[in-house]
């Protein structure tokens, strides 16, 4: 092997996936708020659309990350269960810095059901997985109606998706399937 040839491992991805979600987050927070403040300021404009731009790598890495983690992990349900508690520990922070009004924030208003964060569809695209994997070991693999069933599942799971306002919506949930 070459010296120079180098291996992207999962920890780089996670890395590359934390700092441009972090970007992403500070464009949609920060940015948008001095955006706010200034209007008319188009290098603050440039800026939030390079942040926003560059964050839209995380998603689809920690998608790929969570499907490819589905096969290391040795409880899937313990796992899903995590996926889940921070889902729901995430929302708060996730409302406070892009959902709510100041004015909600002042009158004692933490949690907005009108849109949730990423991990609410991750959390649903790997219960799909999860699903059709038992599936998969339960049934006579490539049968017919196995496959179908995994479609429904997976069509199910994105409406859910989509219902709750979750990030990316049922495309997204479709997309971590």
């Amino acid at each position: 092997m070459n010296s120079l040839t180098h291996k992207i491992t999962r920890a780089h991805l996670k890395t590359i996936a934390v700092i441009t979600m972090t970007l992403d987050h500070f464009g949609a927070i920060i940015i948008e708020t001095l955006m706010n403040r200034t209007p008319g300021d188009q290098q603050l404009v440039m800026l939030y659309v390079l942040l926003r731009i560059i964050g839209r790598i995380a998603f689809p890495l920690y998608a790929y990350l969570l499907a490819e983690g589905i096969t290391h992990t040795h409880n899937r349900i313990a796992y899903l269960l995590r996926i889940g508690a921070f889902a729901l520990i995430s929302e708060i922070p996730f409302d406070i810095g892009l959902s709510l009004s100041k004015v909600n924030l002042r009158n004692g208003h933490f949690f907005e059901l009108s849109y949730q964060n990423v991990f609410f569809t991750l959390f649903l695209g790997f219960a799909v997985m999860c699903l059709i994997e038992h599936l998969y070991e339960t049934c006579k693999p490539n049968h017919p109606l196995l496959q179908l069933c995994g479609l429904i599942a997976a069509l199910i799971a994105s409406y859910i998706g989509e219902f709750i306002h979750c990030d990316y919506g049922a495309e997204g949930v479709f997309a971590v399937y």
